[in-house]
């Protein structure tokens, strides 16, 4: 391997923003060319309140510089209400994938009008859908001044911190979280942080993503597959297989050993496969792995066998151990790698009969 792909295989491992495949990345923003569809409304204050009723719609503003990095969009307060960024169609509908996952932003804040330090207190993030409004509270304003300051935040998209209908609201339950994602209506990222109309609010690289970070994708760009049956460039697919696609692994909910709700799902392998879900304990540059490449390393540990239909299978299924159990987890978490293997008997690549799938990498939390 050259050391320009081992450096590639490094940078994904370091979770660096924009590092992920897409097979993890659900919707994103890097502003690099425009507004990717990104607007702004105004909000209640001192309550978003549940629908948020929307008192306006504004335009963002958009540079090609002065990002974080890159591009970024803006809004200069013109109005008494707050204001906040709202997503695009990219972020709503069924985004029921990105349970357990994350929703990360990058905010900054300029100007000088009155509230600050630390600047009024509102809800954050808002989710709306199903009937529902699910908020969030970052604690943490961003300071402000003359000069742009980015501040970066990362929320898991479970119920934990979630609150329904405003700040004092009851605690949002799984149940809220599963139909608010099934569902997204709205999402919105407050923007505005001091009182009057002389603040500016900036942002930039919004990534929404599923649990885990595909990597050790089979298209050729950290290794050549086997018999170069590499896989479209960009899909976090495994190597192709028989059928002419690559199997995919990627996982939903929580990755918490006192809250594990995790599920490893793969597809897209032979339509009556057996597959074997693997755990890694390190990961490894890619390796060839019968039709396929294979970045599970240290202990391995088989989670467990199973019979895929119509091309996809899942562990853990009724009456399976979760995860974090079967995979001896540590109670304080650890990061670990995930793959599954399966049967390819045709005469197709290597003599050997199976393939894997793309490598998902989680960092588990106590």
């Amino acid at each position: 391997m050259s050391l320009l792909k081992l450096s590639t295989l490094l940078a994904v491992l370091a979770l660096t923003p924009f590092a992920y495949s897409q097979g993890s990345v659900l919707a994103s923003s890097s502003f690099d060319a425009n507004v990717q569809g990104w607007s702004l409304v105004d909000l209640t204050y001192p309550a978003v309140l549940s629908p948020p009723p929307i008192l306006g719609t504004m335009t963002a503003a958009w540079s090609a510089s002065g990002g974080n990095p890159g591009g970024r969009i803006s809004f200069d307060d013109v109005t008494g209400n707050v204001f906040y960024f709202s997503a695009p169609a990219a972020y709503l509908g069924d985004q029921s994938a990105a349970y357990g996952g994350t929703f990360s932003y990058d905010i900054a804040v300029t100007g000088s009008g009155f509230g600050t330090p630390p600047g009024f207190h509102q809800e954050d993030i808002v989710l709306v859908g199903a009937g529902l409004t699910l908020i969030y509270d970052t604690g943490f304003n961003p300071p402000t001044g003359a000069t742009v300051n980015w501040h970066s935040f990362s929320v898991e998209l479970n119920e934990a911190g979630w609150r329904r209908n405003s700040l004092l609201g009851p605690a949002a339950s799984q149940a809220d979280m599963l139909a608010v994602l099934g569902s997204l209506g709205a999402l919105y990222i407050r923007g505005e942080y001091l009182f009057g109309t002389d603040d500016i609010g900036y942002l930039d690289s919004v990534v929404l993503k599923r649990t885990g970070d595909v990597f050790c994708a089979g298209d050729g760009a950290l290794a050549a597959c086997p018999c170069n049956n590499n896989s479209a460039p960009g899909a976090g697919r495994g190597c192709l297989n028989s059928t002419g696609v690559g199997a995919q692994l990627t996982g939903v909910g929580v990755a918490h050993v006192s809250n594990d709700s995790l599920l490893l799902q793969s597809s897209s392998m032979l339509p009556t496969a057996t597959c074997i879900f693997l755990q890694g304990a390190a990961a490894i540059a890619p390796t060839a792995f019968g039709d396929g490449l294979r970045c599970a390393g240290g202990q391995l540990i088989r989670l467990g066998v199973k019979a895929s239909s119509g091309g996809g299978a899942s562990y853990p299924q009724v009456g399976d151990l979760p995860v974090s159990i079967r995979g001896s987890i540590p109670a304080g978490g650890a990061t670990r790698v995930y793959q599954a293997y399966y049967r390819d008997p045709a005469s197709f690549c290597t003599a050997l009969t199976y393939n894997i799938t793309d490598a998902l990498l989680v960092n588990w939390g106590s």
